[in-house]
């Protein structure tokens, strides 16, 4: 699944692979039928990757481990949920100003 859009001047283009279970609890997020989903096999993990250029500069981030469907439609509304509920523009953009002001090295970007 791959999409893109643009949001404060900055451009995304979001795309996932499968992934695994990681440290990070996402599953606390789902919801009960969401959770018997990821039981039958109809959710996987996987890892959200998200390219993010502003003013021609590249910026790399990936959250892993983030349970969602297998079917591709589905999958999308999952990642627009997790976006929203992780605030994931927000915390993107707060990376990217903090490069901007000459921050040395933003803790979870690279580029």
């Amino acid at each position: 699944m791959k999409f893109s859009c643009e949001l404060d001047d900055i451009t995304y283009i979001v795309s996932t692979s499968l992934g695994a279970e990681t440290e990070f609890k996402y599953i606390y997020f789902l919801d009960s039928n969401e959770r018997e989903d990821l039981k039958k096999g109809l959710m996987h993990y996987y890892t959200i990757h998200i390219d993010a250029t502003k003013d021609d500069r590249l910026y790399k981030f990936e959250v892993q481990g983030v349970p969602l469907h297998d079917e591709q439609e589905q999958r999308l509304d999952d990642v627009e949920d997790f976006f929203e509920g992780q605030k994931l523009f927000s915390k993107v953009a707060h990376m990217i100003n903090l490069e901007e002001k000459d921050c040395d090295k933003p803790h979870w970007a690279k580029y």
